[in-house]
């Protein structure tokens, strides 16, 4: 019996929700293409808010749960929940581009996504606790307007069973690794390497994460292997053979 109310409990959240987006993209004259599976859990006081005349696409996978006081502002952009991904409490996303978060995967309560270009969360990782993604910045240019009014944007990529831990930023232009580790409290301004940690303000690469595949390729693996290969193919081109035997 429990169960049968819970079942009507979400599926009643669901229609109002639909209906409530509906209606406010009516009312702005602004339009929004919805799929939403039929079991996706909304929690209560779930706001969503759509700009003014703009086109807009929301999609939640099955399985999805979106807990209560998450806020989402459609800009004229797309969202896509994949299946089985969790939206903790007073999560944000404000979307004016393309923000995909694959799934499965969890988002935990706090954290800020904004998307003016695309961002893009890959399968099984995990954005914890405050955590801030945002695929655009502000610049002061010479003419002297208001620097809000300048925008530069670049895609951020979060790759495959990546962990972000609380309070980090992740900031345009940047792509994390798989398996990569974000410390807390880090700002990531770069590029950061499949199965490595990084940290600070701004985060560097401290080590390789525990567990991780050993590197086949010494390239990658860091300068000196790079060094010591370029070495090699120098006194290859001398005549003298890199192979002390």
């Amino acid at each position: 019996m429990l169960r049968f109310f819970w079942h009507v409990r979400v599926r009643l959240r669901r229609a109002r929700v639909i209906l409530l987006l509906r209606a406010r993209a009516l009312r702005v004259g602004a339009t929004v293409k919805c799929s939403i599976a039929p079991d996706v859990c909304f929690g209560r006081r779930v706001s969503i808010r759509v700009d003014p005349r703009t086109a807009n696409e929301f999609t939640v996978g099955s399985g999805c749960n979106v807990d209560d006081d998450v806020r989402i502002e459609l800009g004229g952009g797309s969202l896509v929940l994949g299946d089985a991904t969790t939206v903790r409490h007073g999560c944000v996303l404000f979307v004016r581009g393309r923000l995909t978060i694959q799934g499965p995967n969890l988002v935990q309560h706090g954290a800020t996504f904004h998307c003016d270009e695309q961002i893009t969360i890959e399968p099984r990782a995990v954005l914890s606790e405050y955590t801030t993604l945002v695929d655009s910045s502000h610049f002061h240019d010479s003419r002297g307007g208001w620097f809000l009014d300048e925008l530069k944007t670049a895609p951020v990529v979060i790759e495959e069973d990546v962990w972000v831990c609380a309070k980090a930023t992740v900031t345009r232009g940047v792509r994390i690794g798989k398996r990569a580790v974000v410390g807390a409290n880090s700002l990531v301004v770069k590029y950061v390497p499949e199965e490595h940690l990084a940290s600070g303000v701004p985060a560097k690469s401290v080590r390789r994460t525990k567990g991780a595949s050993r590197c086949e390729d010494p390239s990658p693996c860091g300068e000196p292997y790079a060094e010591l290969r370029s070495l090699s193919l120098e006194l290859d081109e001398c005549g003298h053979s890199a192979d002390p035997t």
